[in-house]
């Protein structure tokens, strides 16, 4: 029983790293966690997509991720030319976290779009 229940959470794991990468038009990392791509789960090969992913969940109440998870992904997003996302999943809650630096650039961006488009009216 107890194999059967840790296959189950494994695929669980697969498949919730697979629809975070594919939410920024990334996919899961074949044997994440381990070999030349280190910890991340998912990441684009598409150059124009600046993304690469690290995912944790769990059916608690809380989750606990600690600052070098995070410093590890930056390192391996940045030598593949990328930024990190770490997506959480607490029971039924998505989230996204990202350094503010990520969303300030996320934000002046998309302010840009804003006034080219306005321009273009």
């Amino acid at each position: 029983a107890q194999m059967k229940e840790g296959y189950i959470k494994k695929h669980r794991v697969k498949k919730y790293e697979k629809e975070c990468a594919k939410t920024y038009g990334g996919s899961r990392v074949g044997a994440s966690g381990s070999g030349e791509f280190g910890p991340l789960d998912g990441r684009a090969d598409d150059p124009n997509i600046p993304w690469a992913s690290e995912s944790k969940m769990t059916d608690n109440a809380s989750i606990s991720i600690k600052k070098t998870i995070f410093l590890k992904t930056l390192k391996e997003a940045r030598s593949i030319g990328k930024r990190p996302l770490l997506f959480m999943r607490i029971q039924d809650l998505d989230l996204v976290v990202m350094r503010v630096e990520d969303f300030e650039d996320l934000e002046e961006a998309r302010i840009l779009r804003d006034e080219e488009a306005n321009q273009t009216e």
